[in-house]
């Protein structure tokens, strides 16, 4: 069973607490329930697959995925949709980190050094 928590920062981040699955929600997705399932599905899916490649997997498709993406746009902040691309944040006293987002930007950077 998933423990679901909502929050003011960012869109959404799963973890593991105490042995137990936790999704953090803000607490704006609950005014918009296709975007609210369609987040949870993804970060479900980080809990069912908490390995780097999974998750660098899941990221990756799911930038393609434009109907969310849509949805996004037209409900929520601008300010809530850039901490979500944030690699790294500090919140509730401790750092927490998204790898599979720093190794995506580290590629994107790499490719367009080779371009330059």
């Amino acid at each position: 069973m998933v423990n679901i928590k909502y929050t003011n920062w960012g869109i959404a981040y799963a973890f593991r607490e105490n042995n137990q699955d936790v999704i953090e929600l803000n607490s704006e997705l609950s005014k918009y329930p296709e975007l609210k399932k369609r987040i949870l599905k993804h970060e479900k899916e980080h809990l069912k697959n908490p390995d780097f490649l999974s998750n660098l997997w899941i990221e990756f498709k799911d930038m393609f995925d434009f109907k969310t993406h849509n949805l996004m746009a037209r409900h929520l902040s601008l300010k809530i949709r850039m901490q979500s691309l944030i690699p790294i944040w500090y919140y509730k006293g401790q750092i927490n980190t998204n790898s599979a987002l720093f190794f995506i930007y580290l590629v994107f950077i790499i490719g367009i050094i080779i371009v330059i």
